[in-house]
């Protein structure tokens, strides 16, 4: 969950194409920080190296209805909210937007629509696989008909162990995307950590079924149901994507 001090990062693509009011400038004085693309190209490009939490499209600035970037937005990133602003009147069944403003509006609307549109997202990115389900917002674990709070680390473990499930995850890849660092001279760190996982997840955490060692390569979350291949992963919005290994 975001630290309620945090600024709401805002995907904010807009052309110069047509001079519009400054709504970004508006936007970003009441406490959002913008990642600001010009065309949609940059910022389909922005999303493999931010992690915004609400994009906006200002169709007007592109002179367009905005409707193929929305689609190619969704496509990209189909769980990030998206606010529409546009000129066109649009059927509802060309609607890809979750949020859709035409004019007149001003930058206090655009705000209140941006604060709602992330209320009604919340617990929206979470990943299933097997007998777990993980809320990544709320930091929340479902496993086995119980519910378990976590801390930010064990979520971020526990999401790389999912994101990979069934693939034999290295140490050192734990200590990277989890800790952010190539020291490998603490390892008791990660046992200690794999080891308050082993006491959510498994029936005896002396026996490990779910979450198990690899010796002399890493960990694995073994939560195949008897099929020859790794098991897919799903965000809980009910879409689908491919388990994808690590490679090293």
């Amino acid at each position: 969950m975001r630290a309620a001090s945090a600024p709401i990062l805002v995907l904010w693509i807009e052309g110069t194409r047509r001079k519009t009011p400054p709504w970004a400038e508006r936007v970003a004085r009441r406490g959002f920080k913008l990642a600001r693309a010009r065309s949609g190209r940059e910022g389909l490009a922005l999303l493999s190296q931010v992690y915004p939490e609400v994009a906006v499209i200002n169709a007007i600035a592109f002179n367009s209805s905005g409707r193929r970037l929305s689609r190619m937005l969704r496509d990209q990133a189909p769980q990030l909210p998206q606010l529409l602003l546009t000129e066109k009147v649009l059927p509802l069944e060309a609607l890809v937007a979750d949020v859709v403003l035409t004019p007149p509006f001003t930058a206090r609307k655009i705000v209140n629509r941006l604060r709602r549109l992330l209320v009604l997202a919340e617990g929206r990115h979470c990943l299933e696989v097997g007998p777990l389900r993980l809320d990544l917002d709320n930091r929340r674990l479902y496993c086995h008909g119980r519910e378990f709070d976590l801390t930010p680390r064990l979520t971020r473990l526990l999401r790389v162990l999912m994101e990979n499930a069934g693939y034999v995850v290295p140490r050192d890849v734990l200590f990277r995307k989890v800790w952010q660092t190539d020291y490998l001279g603490d390892t008791r760190t990660l046992d200690v950590h794999i080891s308050w996982l082993r006491r959510i997840l498994e029936e005896d955490p002396r026996r490990p079924q779910l979450l198990r060692t690899v010796r002399g390569r890493g960990y694995l979350l073994n939560v195949y149901d008897g099929n020859d291949q790794p098991p897919r992963v799903r965000p809980c919005d009910g879409t689908d994507f491919d388990t994808i290994p690590i490679v090293e």
